[in-house]
C-alpha cells in the first residue's frame, strides 16, 4: 500500500472514530466537554496526515525492524496537534494507528499487517520508549498514576529507560495488566484486527 493512501486512511479512521455515537466515554458528534470539543478531534485527525505518511514511507525503506522510529512518529504526531489543539486528543489512536501504518506499509497484504505490528513492537527500541514518554508529556495525558520505575511523569524517567534497557514494548508490558491500549500494543491488537 502507498504511504499516501495509508495517511488518508489514518486521518480518516481518526474522523471516523470521533463520530461514532452511540459511543460511550469521550467526545463524539453529539457530546462535547468543557476542555475539549468534536472539532478538536477533527482538526486532529487531518493535522497528523503529513506524520502518518511519513512514517509509512519510512517503513518502506528500512531494512531492520528496529530502525522504524515508531515512538519517534508518535511524538511527532501529538507535537503536531498540540500546536493546533490544547488537549490531548489522539495519542492514543496515535499510538495504535502509527505501528499500523508502517506494518501496512511493509505488508504485501492486508493478512500480513497484525503480524507485522507484532514483529514491529518486538523491535521497538530504548529511543521508541523515550519518544513514547515525550509524547505521553506533551500530550499531558492523564491517568498514568505514580510508579516507582520508570514514572513517565519522573524528571529521570528517560535516564531509567536509558540504563535499564527499556524498549517501548518493555514499558508498554509493564501496564499491559491495566491499560487495554498497551495489552493491544504488545499483542498484536487483536480487538482491533
Amino acid at each position: 500500500m502507498e504511504a499516501k493512501q495509508i495517511a488518508k486512511l489514518a486521518q480518516i479512521a481518526s474522523v471516523l472514530e470521533v463520530s461514532g455515537w452511540p459511543k460511550p466515554g469521550n467526545v463524539h458528534r453529539t457530546r462535547n466537554y468543557d476542555d475539549m470539543v468534536f472539532q478538536d478531534f477533527a482538526i486532529s485527525a487531518v493535522v497528523i496526515g503529513d506524520t502518518m505518511e511519513e512514517v509509512a514511507s519510512h517503513a518502506k525503506e528500512i531494512d531492520d525492524l528496529s530502525k522504524a522510529e515508531l515512538g519517534k512518529y508518535i511524538f511527532q504526531a501529538v507535537n503536531e496537534t498540540n500546536k493546533w489543539i490544547e488537549t490531548n486528543t489522539n495519542l492514543g489512536i496515535m499510538m495504535m494507528c502509527i505501528p499500523i501504518a508502517a506494518a501496512a506499509a511493509i505488508s504485501s497484504n492486508f493478512d500480513e499487517i497484525q503480524e507485522n505490528v507484532g514483529r514491529l513492537m518486538d523491535a521497538t527500541t530504548v529511543e521508541d520508549a523515550v519518544n513514547l514518554y515525550d509524547a505521553i508529556n506533551v500530550a499531558d495525558a492523564g491517568g498514568m498514576g505514580d510508579r516507582e520505575e520508570f514514572d513517565v511523569m519522573s524528571e529521570k524517567a528517560k535516564d531509567e529507560l536509558r540504563a535499564n534497557n527499556q524498549t517501548m514494548f518493555d514499558v508498554l508490558e509493564i501496564s499491559a495488566g491495566w491499560d487495554r491500549g498497551a495489552n493491544e500494543l504488545n499483542n498484536k491488537m487483536p480487538v482491533c484486527f
